[in-house]
């Protein structure tokens, strides 16, 4: 069973993922970026391992809007993928996205500005209000125990 951990750049994703696997050794981590397939086909092959994913087919649907281009997997795919798969996506403040961003050195990238990061977040919302199995989370100290505990569940 697969576990997707996604949200906006600077929600402290990775950061998540990291102490996920920790409590969870016997579950590989993957840092999903652009340069992989994301497609339908790649997403259930992965997912078909004990697997956490840094990012997911949501953030696909987002990113390929954000940057004009065509996604490679469609909503109803992504609504399939997470009929079976655990779906969490982190959430945070434009403020607190920003401030994450100019903390790790990026407040010179094109990204790190309150208008890009507003856009990212409405699309964010967009997708989710699409989907049927996403588990809103907030980006508190707490996140890492509630995660387990609904996995258990």
């Amino acid at each position: 069973m697969g576990i997707i951990i996604d949200g906006q750049n600077g929600t402290g994703k990775s950061f998540l993922c990291t102490e996920l696997q920790k409590r969870l050794p016997n579950y590989d981590l993957h840092h999903i970026t652009g340069k992989h397939a994301n497609t339908y086909t790649f997403y259930r092959h992965l997912l078909g391992y004990k697997v956490i994913l840094d990012r997911g087919p949501l953030g696909e649907l987002v990113y390929s809007e954000l940057y004009g281009r065509k996604p490679r997997i469609s909503v109803k795919e992504v609504n399939e993928i997470l009929r079976y798969t655990n779906c969490y996506v982190i959430c945070q403040s434009v403020d607190t996205i920003y401030n994450n961003l100019c903390n790790k050195g990026e407040q010179e990238s094109s990204e790190c500005n309150k208008e890009w990061i507003t856009t990212e977040r409405n699309l964010f919302f967009k997708y989710i209000r699409m989907m049927k199995n996403i588990t809103l989370v907030p980006n508190d100290f707490r996140r890492t125990n509630m995660i387990l505990e609904m996995l258990k569940e």
